[in-house]
């Protein structure tokens, strides 16, 4: 049995055959161009959607964090002001009722978690938007220029089922 590295190694002047075929480069056409425009818009489409959703979580992550913040406070002022004179019954049920609704509210906010949801959907919309310039420089190249057109096309295929199957819904 004859070694083809050893033959690569040894002195002699022997040409060794390469297995390897040059392989044919699919062609930019339209139809590719057209994909990757198809690509980019739904790529520009769901970072809008993210980023819209980001904001909304942002301005409900307030709401519910002020009215946690603030419920405990205005309650424990009812608590201590107002119907002072009847013995404590009424005091005691506004402290009840309050803090009741505190751990309500409290429990709300971090069930939903929402500051870690705003950030998820602020950083996806950022990878759409990533990916959406990434399509758009390879086709402002000329097409001389540009990466082979199976491998581009392969690449970016892979890269936006990627982010797809770990974004946030």
């Amino acid at each position: 049995m004859i070694d083809p590295l050893a033959s690569l190694s040894s002195s002699s002047t022997h040409e060794v055959e390469s297995v390897d075929r040059r392989r044919v480069e699919m062609p930019w056409g339209a139809r590719s161009e057209k994909t990757i425009e198809l690509w980019k818009e739904k790529a520009l489409s769901r970072a809008n959607i993210h980023e819209q959703t980001a904001y909304n979580k942002k301005k409900l992550h307030k709401i519910l964090g002020i009215i946690a913040i603030s419920t405990p406070l205005v309650f424990a002022i009812c608590s201590q002001f107002i119907l002072e004179g009847n013995e404590g019954y009424f005091k005691n049920k506004i402290s009840a009722i309050g803090f009741s609704v505190s751990s309500i509210v409290t429990g709300i906010f971090t069930f939903l978690n929402l500051e870690t949801a705003m950030f998820r959907h602020f950083e996806y919309a950022a990878k759409y938007e990533e990916y959406a310039i990434h399509l758009m420089s390879e086709l402002t190249k000329p097409k001389a220029h540009r990466t082979p057109c199976d491998v581009f096309l392969k690449e970016c295929e892979l890269r936006l089922i990627f982010i797809e199957e770990n974004a946030p819904s």
